[in-house]
This record gives C-alpha cells, sequence and structure tokens, in this order.
C-alpha cells in the first residue's frame, strides 16, 4: 500500500505546474539596479536644461546652443537602439543660450476634435514661441508666438480635454494639437511666470499657475482668472517670494507650494475650502527651487541647494525630512522607470554633475556620466529606456540589452521603415514568445489527460481480480480507487473549463465607469477601470472619476468628472489602453496600473495564476474584501491571465466581498 501511494504522490507531483515568478508590482522588486549605459553621444547643440524625451524608440533632446562655439538651439532625435541620429530641428530665433521649457509628447491618436493622429513633440522657447514637431522625422507641425519681454516660455505645458495648455511669461494658452490654433488665453502684461509649470486641480476642474511675486492664479478650463491667492503675503515674511514649481492641491482641502525667497526657500501648506485660503504650517529650507513635471504633480519632494527633502507623516504630524545625501538640486526633479523599477532622478548640479537615483528611502545609485559639466536637467524615461544629458551637451542612454529588441519594433513603428535585426540580438525569451503566441492549444489533449488515470484504474483493477492472495488484492483495489479519485477530479477541471463562457454583459450588478459618464468612446483601446470604497479612496479623489489615455510614456490627463454617490465608486481611475487586436485582461489591467500607481500596487501569483492583491491603500483582505473584475459589466469568470480582451471592451475592477 505505501508503495502505490508513493507512486501516487510522485504521479501528482508531476503533473503539477512549474512554481511561478512573482507577481508583478513595486512591492515585489528587490533589485535596485540602474540598466546598464547601452551608448552615448556628443549632441553638439549647446547647453542641455531640460530632461530628454523618450517616446516611441527616438530619445529627443533640446539644446540651448553656445553662442562660444556658433552651434544653434533646436531639437535633435536619435534612435533608442543604436544612438544614431535621426533628424534635427533648429530654432534659429533663440539667442539666449539657455533653452528651459520641458519637452511634452503628444501621442498620435485618430480621435478627430483637436487630437492629432500624428504623433508630436510640443516644446516653448525663449523666443515666446511655441512649438510642435513631427516625432518621426522632425518636420516643424505648427509654431505659434507669445509675448516674450524678458525670458519667454520657461514653464512646461500639459494635455488635457482634448488640448495643449501651456504657460507663457505672461499668462496662459490652450492650443489645437492638430494645427496650432489658439482656443483659449490668458495674458496679463505686468504679469512674469519663470519655469513654473501649469498645475491642474482636480476638484474644481481648473488650471493654476505660479508666479515671480508669489502669486497663485487659478483658471477655469477656459483660461478664465477664477481666483488669485497671495501666498507670499500669507507667509508674513520680509523680501521677496517666487513660486517656481508647480503647486499641488492635496484633496479639496490644502495646496502644497514651494516659495523661493532670497538666501532661503519655503515649503508650505494651505488651508483652502475653494474661496479662501490660510498658512496651515510652513517649513525653512535653505535656497533654490527644483522644477515638477507640469499637471497633477503629486510628488511631496522638494530641492534646493541643500538637497533633496521629503514632506511625509511622523506621529500624526507633517514633517520634512532630508532624503538621501542629494546636493546642489536646483533643477528637474522627476521620475524614470526601466523594467518596472521605479526612481526618483535628482540632478545634482555642479563642475562635475551627476544625477542621484532614489530607488526608496533606503537604495540610490549615482549615475555620473563619462563626460562632465553642470547639469539642471532630470532624465527622461518610457518604460524601458532611460537617458539623461548635461550642459556639456552630452547624452546617455540606458536600457537592459533583452529589451533591444522590442526597442527595434518601435523604432521601425515610428519611422516606418524596414530594419534588418541580427538574430542574435533577438532575446531567448522573445523567440519563445513568438513561438507560444503562434501555437494554438488541442483542447483534445486535455480529454486524453482525464482518461489515461481512469482507464489506469479499470487495468488495476482487473489485474487485482486475479490476483493469488487477498492481501496483495486488497492493496491493488486501494490504488485503482485513489487513481480512479484522479481520474474524477480531472474531469471535474475539464468540465468547469470547457462550460466557462464569457461573462453575460451586464449581469453582474455592479457599477460601470460607462454608467458614471458617457464619455466619447476611442477606437483601438480597452477601457480598464479601478473603483475605489470612499475608506480606501486616494486622498485626492473624492466623488470623481478621472480619465487617463496610456501611453508608452506614461499617461495623459483628458478629462476628470464629478460623479454621484455611488456605493464602491467613491473614486474611479479610468485608463484607456491602446491595443492590437486581442489580448488578455492582464496584460491591459498591468499597463493601466503601471500609467498611474507602478509601484504601489502588488499582483500575487496564486495557484490559478496571477492575482490583483493591493492598489494603493486598498489590500486584499481587508474586511474581507478583494479585487475582482467585471467584463463588460459581467463578473469575471476566469483568471485574468485567461480571460481574453479586444478593443472596445471594459474591464472595470472593484474592491469588495466580490462573488466567491
Amino acid at each position: 500500500m505505501r508503495r502505490a501511494l508513493a507512486l501516487l504522490i510522485l504521479f501528482l507531483l508531476a503533473s503539477m505546474p512549474a512554481s511561478a515568478s512573482e507577481g508583478r508590482g513595486g512591492e515585489h522588486h528587490t533589485e535596485y539596479a540602474l540598466p546598464p549605459v547601452q551608448w552615448n553621444a556628443s549632441v553638439d547643440i549647446g547647453y542641455i536644461s531640460t530632461a530628454p524625451l523618450v517616446a516611441a524608440g527616438l530619445v529627443i533632446v533640446k539644446g540651448g546652443g553656445d553662442p562660444m562655439t556658433g552651434e544653434g538651439a533646436g531639437l535633435a532625435a536619435f534612435r533608442a537602439d543604436t544612438g544614431e541620429e535621426v533628424w534635427r530641428a533648429l530654432h534659429e530665433e533663440s539667442t539666449a543660450g539657455f533653452e528651459v521649457a520641458p519637452l511634452l509628447h503628444s501621442p498620435a491618436v485618430d480621435y478627430g476634435g483637436c487630437l492629432s493622429n500624428v504623433s508630436q513633440v510640443i516644446t516653448g522657447w525663449s523666443t515666446g514661441s511655441l512649438t510642435a514637431h513631427y516625432l518621426s522625422n522632425g518636420t516643424e507641425a505648427w509654431n505659434i508666438s507669445t509675448p516674450a519681454p524678458q525670458w519667454g516660455i520657461s514653464g512646461g505645458g500639459f494635455l488635457n480635454n482634448e488640448s495643449v495648455v501651456w504657460p507663457t511669461e505672461t499668462g496662459v494658452v490652450r492650443i489645437c494639437q492638430v494645427n496650432g490654433t489658439q482656443l483659449g488665453a490668458y495674458h496679463d502684461p505686468d504679469l512674469r511666470t519663470y519655469r513654473a509649470g501649469i498645475g491642474f486641480e482636480p476638484y474644481e476642474g481648473e488650471y493654476h499657475l505660479g508666479t515671480e511675486d508669489g502669486t497663485l492664479l487659478f483658471f477655469d478650463l477656459e483660461l478664465n482668472l477664477t481666483a488669485e491667492y497671495d501666498l507670499a503675503a500669507e507667509l508674513n515674511r520680509s523680501g521677496s517670494w517666487r513660486i517656481r514649481s508647480v503647486a499641488q492641491a492635496i484633496s479639496s482641502a490644502w495646496i502644497l507650494a514651494h516659495l523661493h525667497g532670497d538666501g532661503e526657500s519655503v515649503n508650505a501648506l494651505f488651508d483652502w475650502n475653494g474661496t479662501e485660503i490660510s498658512l496651515n504650517r510652513s517649513f525653512i529650507l535653505p535656497g533654490g527651487t527644483s522644477t515638477k513635471s507640469a499637471g497633477m504633480a503629486w510628488q511631496y519632494f522638494v530641492g534646493t541647494n541643500g538637497g533633496v527633502s521629503h514632506l511625509n507623516e511622523e506621529n500624526g504630524s507633517l514633517v520634512m525630512t532630508p532624503y538621501h545625501d542629494a546636493k546642489n538640486v536646483v533643477g528637474e526633479l522627476n521620475w524614470v522607470t526601466s523594467n518596472e523599477v521605479l526612481a526618483l532622478c535628482i540632478p545634482q548640479n555642479d563642475a562635475h554633475g551627476s544625477w542621484l537615483m532614489a530607488f526608496d528611502e533606503n537604495h540610490s545609485e549615482e549615475w555620473v556620466p563619462d563626460v562632465g559639466g553642470y547639469l539642471t536637467a532630470g532624465c527622461g524615461s518610457d518604460y524601458t529606456v532611460i537617458a539623461a544629458a548635461n550642459d556639456a551637451s552630452w547624452l546617455e542612454v540606458r536600457y537592459d540589452e533583452n529589451n533591444t529588441y522590442d526597442i527595434h519594433r518601435q523604432v521601425e513603428a515610428t519611422l516606418g521603415i524596414e530594419v534588418e535585426i541580427d538574430s542574435e540580438d533577438i532575446p531567448e525569451r522573445v523567440e519563445e514568445r513568438d513561438e507560444l503566441a503562434e501555437s494554438e492549444p488541442e483542447p483534445v489533449d486535455n480529454y486524453a489527460v482525464v482518461w489515461v488515470p481512469i482507464w489506469g484504474a479499470v487495468l488495476v483493477f482487473l489485474i487485482g481480480c486475479i490476483a493469488p492472495k487477498k492481501d496483495v488484492q486488497r492493496q491493488i483495489f486501494a490504488g485503482a480507487a485513489l487513481m480512479l479519485l484522479l481520474g474524477l477530479v480531472l474531469v471535474a477541471s475539464v468540465y468547469s473549463q470547457a462550460v466557462v463562457d464569457d461573462p453575460v454583459p451586464d449581469s453582474s450588478g455592479r457599477t460601470q465607469a460607462s454608467d458614471l459618464h458617457n464619455w466619447q468612446a476611442e477606437e483601438g483601446v480597452v477601457h480598464v477601470a479601478f473603483h475605489f470604497p470612499e475608506d480606501v479612496a486616494p486622498m485626492y479623489c473624492q466623488n470623481e472619476m478621472h480619465w487617463i489615455r496610456g501611453s508608452p510614456n506614461g499617461g495623459t490627463l483628458i478629462a476628470n468628472w464629478q460623479i454621484s454617490e455611488t456605493p464602491g465608486s467613491h473614486c474611479v481611475w479610468l485608463m484607456s489602453i491602446p491595443v492590437e487586436g486581442a489580448t488578455t485582461a492582464e496584460e491591459v489591467t498591468v499597463e493601466a496600473l503601471n500609467v498611474y500607481w507602478r509601484t504601489a500596487y502588488q499582483i500575487e501569483m496564486q495557484t490559478m495564476g496571477p492575482f490583483l492583491a493591493d492598489v494603493e491603500d486598498a489590500v486584499g483582505g481587508s474586511e474581507n474584501r478583494w479585487w475582482t473584475y467585471d467584463l463588460n459589466g459581467g463578473y469575471g469568470t476566469l483568471g485574468m491571465f485567461e480571460q481574453v480582451v479586444v478593443p472596445g471592451d471594459e474591464i472595470d475592477w472593484h474592491f469588495d466581498a466580490g462573488q466567491f
């Protein structure tokens, strides 16, 4: 009997699948290493004062020129895989030597209206020009002029509500992406802004902009001035104070702003009720100020001449604490990702500047360029490539060599060319993936596996019938019974798989994102929505839905809507993920999570496959609630790695007791 049991156990172990790797998500990462530098280049475009743009397989660098060498200001694009220069577009009107307005990628969207169906690179210049160049060849798509009494456009803009919103030196403009038509503007000849990017306040759907006299301006979506708050006066400190970064709304009750003074700076938290503002508390820091990305810049890091400080909570009180041992941080602070490893890129500006890459509070790595120079430019990245450049006009690009083939394919799609790729450059994992994608499962194999233990049980039973000894006969019969039990288990499994159909649309009874707002449908995407109950909703999201379009470079906010009180949907994040043909619910869900949360989610590998466990404060198991999904309003009947989805489908993830 023991021998029969041992054989059966070995059979069961042999039939089990190999253990899977850890789920994806920030909490699973234990490797804090940057990928290696794959190539570098002397760009010869003068001082580079803003982060390179990594988009669709290209690396685009913006330089301010160098009057000493005669190098002109402009843009230069390189292939991310090889470093070969693709195009160069000079901005000959610029003679300032420094161009600090960031680069913005406008992805191609076949959507109509003011959204372009051709990818563009948009940026501002010291001349007051705001330009768009086609990503594939650098041809200028449009060029508009704005007032430039002193330093022109120096801050960053972002895409919202089907338009480009960008700060000028004397106000703000809203532009149609297709042709540069001006859709709205605010201009005050006495107003000055410098490096402060345009911010977005999602609770009322307003833009905000800091000025050189410490005033925070609020505009509605049509760029009508709705409010102005003298933050410098609220500080009640002498001297001049300037806002040179994105002030950010924290929920609907507070505004966080960094004000730069003479020899010192202040990070201040203001109470705000939508109409009035008052100082809650302030933190005195060294002089100098870093800038943040435009839009909803939810990051509580501040860079100064003394390093980087982080606003966090300790013992129920807000405090500012040093973040790593950074120094001379007066340029751009931004996040970069590569192979799902997230890092805060901190430029350290001295004669031999470097980038401190902070992975978390305890791990960092210093990136020292081969050609040194002062640097205020941060880093640029998509999910694969990281690029950085300095005032020596020196560019360095990092990526994992296992991603070479995928980057090649991006370049092909962007440039529309055929590229011969050596088979040695294609990682084995890619070959295996393509083979699996082309192969089709044979359903008959499942039924064959079922019959093996059943017919084996019959055969063993017949052998037992002719056994001469009763004790041997009992052992054989017991072994046959165990094999029959195994067969019945396999029958149940195969039967369950055979009878499971796609979810019945609109049958779950749970709220769909499309029930909350009738947004304009978009072709070629799968919509993925995350519904947060009130007690675990992100603090900056209350009775509202944010609509974001995903792209290889991150996400673009399309719209933000107030929604009615709906059980389980206090806050909804809706992601539109571009897909080509059929894919799986797992693939689009992970891509949607990476658009915004990146390291604030956790996917666990269970017996039945990958399982979405946590997103921010919505931790699986809390009050017996878990993340489960509906497909087109029907409760998910398959694991997310098995469920096939196609363009036009809607996946709604809910954090509730579900239907277990």
